[in-house]
């Protein structure tokens, strides 16, 4: 089943209609893992899977692949953070670096840009809730990379310890 939390539905009003779900349109998910979810308004509900990306748009369910991310191997979780940036657009961050911006004209995911720290594995990803998405790596260092301007900036060096999460408040970016 397909679990939404309480925040993420009282932040759209009438959601809860829209939410009212049947069995029927959603088997298909059945087992899988979602790893992060966003609601767009009155309009649809989009699932990180552990590989890919599910579009629930009140009937039926689209599933998206990202270019180059391989669903061979050992089921790990390959998407690091789904978001809304600008616009409601849909993003993604990827394990590997690599973001990715919804087009809604050619049904797919682009890559937009790649982050990848080279030999120095990727930690951590978040999106501030504004146009920033802040990558961290197991070196310590991070870099933001604003989605609005296609600019990357880093701000993080010689931390000594790897970064493991972001935490933003209202003032804070």
């Amino acid at each position: 089943s397909l679990f939404i939390p309480k925040a993420a539905i009282a932040a759209s009003s009438g959601l809860e209609n829209f939410l009212n779900v049947t069995p029927q349109a959603l088997s298909e998910t059945s087992g899988t893992t979602f790893t992060d979810i966003v609601v767009r308004g009155d309009r649809d509900v989009w699932a990180a899977t552990l590989n890919s990306i599910l579009r629930y748009d009140g009937h039926t369910i689209q599933s998206y692949r990202l270019p180059g991310i391989s669903t061979d191997g050992f089921p790990v979780a390959r998407i690091a953070e789904l978001f809304l940036g600008p616009y409601e657009r849909v993003w993604v961050a990827d394990f590997y670096g690599n973001i990715f911006r919804f087009d809604p004209d050619q049904a797919q995911f682009q890559r937009i840009t790649s982050l990848s720290g080279g030999q120095i594995a990727l930690s951590s990803v978040k999106h501030d809730g504004q146009t920033s998405l802040w990558v961290g790596y197991t070196d310590g260092s991070c870099k933001v990379y604003d989605i609005a301007m296609g600019h990357t900036r880093s701000v993080c060096h010689g931390l000594r310890t790897p970064i493991r999460d972001f935490s933003f408040n209202a003032g804070s970016t």
